[in-house]
């Protein structure tokens, strides 16, 4: 590999946590005009919509069972995961979940180990224990309170969950195209989230859409978040290996962090700064990074 393509490589992962970690305050300005369901529907459908336009080729997946495994990531990626993300973007701020979202790859960790039953490593349990720590901090900043933002973080504590166990059943589907995937998971996502779309009554208004702060969100969250995003983190990753681009993955909080206090003037506590770095310290022990 010459240099030149380590560079693009590292240009590429970069862009990809600018992007994801703005993707969250994204979301929480698109949330002062729309529902979370409203969010939740407009914005997989741009993105669906710009992934066929990408690539409109019709893929057959080669069993039912990887069909079936599409629809289980639809529902825990996109349905579960982002609608628990809105809602807790409502009662907590945006550097909570997206500090507590980072966890995810623990998450998926643990339960890779209870589906091969076998033991974590002394150093996935240390660098677990260091993380909680440092998401108590997160969302407690040294004091208990029962309080609407502990809705917030626990309802992203639980997204994260929920990603965890989406990334268990994504890895089953490596063999084909992520856009192509991808596509077949956003699709899935709509169809399972009818349910909370009819049991919440969502009634649209073009008004609201046609807003510049609600569609050029939209826009971004949908083609450039969702869709653009994974193509060139895959890229990235296909360039440098997956192990020099899951350093990149720790920044994403970090970035998210920078943009809350610009673009939502979030203020940042002690507590939440020693937090957040606590939880990327243990991430890392976990990982053996």
């Amino acid at each position: 590999m010459n240099k030149n393509s380590k560079i693009i490589g590292h240009v590429l992962c970069l862009v990809c946590v600018l992007v994801w970690g703005s993707a969250t305050v994204s979301s929480r300005i698109a949330l002062n005009v729309l529902s979370p369901e409203e969010l939740l529907l407009l914005r997989f459908l741009i993105g669906y919509i710009f992934l066929w336009v990408i690539s409109p080729n019709f893929v057959k997946l080669d069993s039912v069972k990887e069909e079936l495994i599409c629809l289980v990531c639809g529902l825990f990626g996109v349905t579960l995961y982002f609608y628990f993300q809105n809602v807790a973007l409502l009662y907590t701020v945006a550097s909570n979940v997206s500090i507590i979202n980072s966890l995810s790859p623990m998450f998926t960790v643990i339960l890779g180990f209870i589906i091969a039953r076998s033991k974590p490593s002394k150093y996935f349990v240390i660098g677990f224990i260091i993380s909680i720590i440092g998401i108590n901090l997160v969302i407690f900043s040294g004091k208990i309170v029962f309080d609407s933002s502990l809705k917030g973080n626990s309802l992203a504590f639980l997204a994260s969950i929920v990603w965890g166990s989406y990334s268990v059943f994504i890895k089953q589907l490596e063999k084909y195209s992520m856009v192509i995937i991808t596509r077949k998971v956003f699709f899935y996502g709509l169809i399972t989230m009818i349910p909370i779309l009819l049991h919440t009554g969502i009634e649209f208004s073009l008004e609201k859409i046609l807003i510049p702060e609600v569609y050029l969100n939209l826009v971004y969250m949908g083609c450039v978040a969702s869709a653009i995003g994974f193509i060139i983190w895959n890229r990235g990753v296909k360039i440098l290996g997956s192990v020099k681009t899951s350093l990149y993955s720790y920044a994403i909080p970090i970035a998210t962090v920078i943009f809350s206090v610009v673009f939502l003037q979030e203020v940042l506590t002690v507590q939440r700064i020693i937090g957040g770095v606590i939880v990327i310290i243990g991430l890392m022990i976990s990982q053996k990074v």
